[in-house]
């Protein structure tokens, strides 16, 4: 968790809006273990007037339980997905976070 994760979207919000000239969308990946921590804006107040901020995201623990589906998926981002999800418990088993990593590399 990062107390200053919804601030820094914002900054990266509008940089990516001044550098293209036109309005984006912004998306978080949230690749923490915090099943509660979900960030999803940015607000800030001065002299009574308000920025806000509303972006989009996505919990990789959201998938946890649906390894399967992420290996058969044709989308070569549920292979980040997967490799993510094996890397949280294998943190400290290094012969387990091995295997994740050949199987990942395998279904590459």
């Amino acid at each position: 968790m990062e107390a200053d994760f919804p601030r820094r979207m914002h900054v990266y919000d509008y940089r990516a809006e001044d550098r293209f000239g036109q309005p984006v969308i912004s998306f978080a990946l949230l690749i923490d273990d915090d099943p509660d921590w979900r960030p999803d804006r940015y607000e800030a107040i001065l002299c009574g007037k308000k920025r806000l901020l509303e972006f989009h995201t996505a919990k990789i623990l959201d998938y946890r339980g649906r390894e399967d589906e992420l290996r058969k998926h044709a989308n070569p981002v549920a292979l980040f997905v997967l490799a993510q999800l094996a890397s949280m418990p294998t943190k400290k088993d290094m012969p387990g976070r091995a295997a994740a990593k050949l199987e990942v590399i395998q279904l590459l």
